[in-house]
């Protein structure tokens, strides 16, 4: 599967009442045609996790929230698999999506990593659900094996060059509208950044 079609089988099995903070490149794309204004695109490598759990802490506990990143950004946050084994309890249900292609595909294409990596036993260090698929009829039961709180790992093969956003909203909109959704839905109010006078 590619990284649309593994977005594309998470939208199907959760639908659209979920909370997204979503990582560069091509599973944000997707993220943000999926879930339009419930997606909040993070321009910066190894911050999507620890965002997501920052959002999920403060929203009501019935909302489900994904962290959604490539593998090379949740390695450079690893630390934040620690501290979502310590809010387990504050922020479920929450899914740290890791969407596996082996590459740092926006950082130029190179390898994220030179070293077997055991997913499952990183997981399981953190005492955390994992569930993994390689095509999508595999996604619903490593969703589930993820547990409430869990780590989906989703190996993707993107055979094709990375497409130009394909999205009409800047970064600064998909901010404002993610922003209007957690204040229309959730009732999270957000205060105003501060200006200079």
């Amino acid at each position: 599967m590619n990284s649309t079609e593994a977005i594309g089988a998470l939208r199907a099995l959760l639908g659209e009442d979920v909370v997204v903070v979503s990582g560069v490149g091509r599973a944000t794309y997707a993220a943000l045609r999926h879930w339009p204004g419930r997606t909040l695109p993070l321009d910066a490598l190894g911050d999507v996790l620890p965002v997501a759990l920052g959002v999920a802490a403060a929203l009501p506990s019935a909302a489900r929230t994904l962290s959604v990143e490539g593998d090379g950004s949740l390695l450079f946050g690893m630390a934040g698999l620690a501290t979502l084994a310590t809010m387990r309890d504050r922020v479920a249900p929450f899914t740290a999506v890791v969407v596996d292609n082996g590459r740092y595909e926006s950082g130029g294409d190179v390898a994220s990593r030179h070293f077997p990596l055991d997913w499952a036993a990183l997981a399981a260090a953190f005492g955390l659900g994992y569930g993994t698929a390689d095509r999508t009829g595999a996604v619903a039961a490593a969703l589930a094996a993820a547990t409430s709180v869990g780590v989906l790992r989703l190996v993707v093969h993107d055979d094709t060059p990375m497409p130009p956003p394909a999205w009409s909203a800047n970064g600064r909109e998909a901010v404002y509208d993610f922003r209007r959704m957690l204040a229309t839905r959730w009732g999270v109010r957000i205060p105003p950044a501060a200006t200079k006078i």
